[in-house]
């Protein structure tokens, strides 16, 4: 909770200092759109985002601090998901498994940038996901687990945990997307992107599954997927 007071705090004094400095111009030039493509082992996503830096800092304003928007599709086959909820995950004899052979889930999210401009056309930066929903078709799911309690199908048409909420490891809920990445700016307007891309995506099961004779009572599963991704990223009033 210290670490989201602190990242609020910076935001509003970032937003505030920008609106002291009275430049319009200034905040215009900060829009950037973004379109980035990632894959690893048996996983793919797309996404289309919107951000917005402020400076921080009354001299070269180096370090970046901002908000965006992002929207990304997620592919997966043969994927294998763990119990979600962190008052399970601590132990292992707690963590059931859910198989999809295709996983689809379409996220927007609101996020949350940080960035550090270390010469003038390179950027090195970080951004995550902090809230917002999923969405997408059912999926067929076997249950991996032989502690299922008696009554409860080992088949689900599960799908995509509906909303998302950035509360730091295991305690996070939905899917949520992360990304360390470097920056490189071709021209004023234009810039590559590339880097590694972490994404958690969630389904939930139709009903709430009891295992270990109801010491285990869950519906959510989660993945973690590691990927490298690549991006092309345009400041449509940047003017020079």
């Amino acid at each position: 909770m210290k670490k989201y007071l602190l990242i609020a705090f910076l935001l509003i004094h970032t937003l505030s200092n920008a609106q002291q400095q009275g430049s319009k111009a200034l905040y215009k030039e900060g829009h950037t759109f973004d379109m980035a493509i990632a894959g690893g082992k048996d996983v793919f996503q797309s996404s289309m985002s919107w951000s917005h830096l402020h400076g921080f800092g009354k001299k070269d304003q180096r370090f970046k601090v901002g908000y965006g928007i992002r929207f990304g599709s997620f592919f997966g086959g043969n994927l294998l998901y763990t119990t979600a909820p962190s008052k399970y995950t601590s132990n292992e004899d707690q963590i059931d498994t859910l198989s999809l052979i295709n996983a689809q889930v379409n996220t927007l999210n609101a996020n949350i940038h940080l960035q550090y401009t270390l010469f003038k056309k390179l950027d090195l930066g970080f951004n995550i996901d902090a809230i917002g929903f999923s969405f997408g078709s059912a999926q067929k799911s076997s249950i991996l687990s032989s502690s299922l309690d008696p009554g409860y199908s080992p088949v689900q048409q599960s799908k995509p945990t509906v909303f998302n909420l950035l509360l730091i490891g295991d305690n996070d809920k939905g899917s949520l997307t992360s990304e360390f990445y470097v920056r490189y700016w071709l021209s004023p307007r234009w810039a590559i992107r590339g880097g590694f891309n972490y994404f958690f995506s969630e389904y939930t099961t139709p009903q709430t599954l009891s295992f270990n004779n109801g010491e285990v009572s869950n519906d959510r599963f989660r993945n973690k997927a590691y990927m490298g991704f690549l991006a092309v990223s345009f400041k449509p009033f940047q003017s020079h």
